[in-house]
């Protein structure tokens, strides 16, 4: 989609990032674990494919509002930063809270460089980076999964973890529903046999191969 002359001007001005607390990202942890484990009985397992230290691209599915808590709650030894959309920020409260949390913004409408040369800097300085490849909720499965989450990985280096996670899409306020949900992260996604003089190549393949181990994933939980 062609963006107006404010938005190109808009997506030009240099992106400062909103402060992160992580005592505030560990509380937010602590209260969602408790709601996961007592209502929703989470499950994680392949806590072993994530990498202890360095760059790290999170990659999950995404069917519910509940999913960036769900990856995040079980990985208790490292934090993530992850991109939201630009208006949740200019909401009173709301937007401090997201930022305290870790996110930062991503204007959708434009190609924001600012945002992903920020994303870049935060993996090639060793940070954790939560990326949903659908790029928002997902229900029915049927959205094509863009190619930000692995352009991000092999750019910078950092290891593309795939995460499947089941039950989420079947949360129901009215009629309460509260299925249970499982979470798997999947091993990091091979790149290195990619093409290295054609990026966007590359990223089309790491894409369809976090397809198939999303696809694995869930086979993986059904078991």
């Amino acid at each position: 989609m062609a963006s107006t002359p404010a938005e190109q001007e808009r997506s030009q001005k240099p992106l400062s990032l909103p402060p992160f607390s992580p005592r505030f990202y560990d509380l937010v942890r602590l209260t969602s674990g408790l709601l996961l484990h007592t209502v929703f009985r989470i499950r994680a397992t392949g806590l072993e494919n994530v990498p202890a230290e360095g760059g790290v691209v999170l990659a999950p599915m995404h069917r519910s509002y509940v999913d960036s808590l769900a990856v995040g709650v079980p990985l208790r030894s490292r934090r993530f930063r992850a991109m939201a959309k630009y208006e949740l920020f200019l909401v009173p409260v709301i937007g401090r809270l997201i930022a305290l949390g870790g996110g930062f913004p991503v204007r959708r409408a434009v190609q924001d460089m600012e945002a992903y040369e920020a994303a870049l800097t935060m993996l090639r300085n060793g940070q954790m980076l939560l990326v949903f490849p659908e790029g928002t909720r997902n229900r029915d499965g049927s959205a094509r999964p863009q190619l930000g989450a692995a352009r991000l990985a092999i750019e910078s280096g950092a290891a593309l973890i795939p995460v499947s996670i089941g039950g989420s899409d079947r949360i129901k306020l009215l009629p309460p529903r509260f299925p249970r949900i499982r979470v798997f992260y999947g091993e990091p996604i091979p790149v290195g046999d990619l093409p290295a003089d054609d990026l966007r190549r590359a990223s089309h393949a790491a894409t369809k191969r976090w397809s198939a181990a999303i696809e694995a994933g869930l086979a993986t939980m059904s078991r």
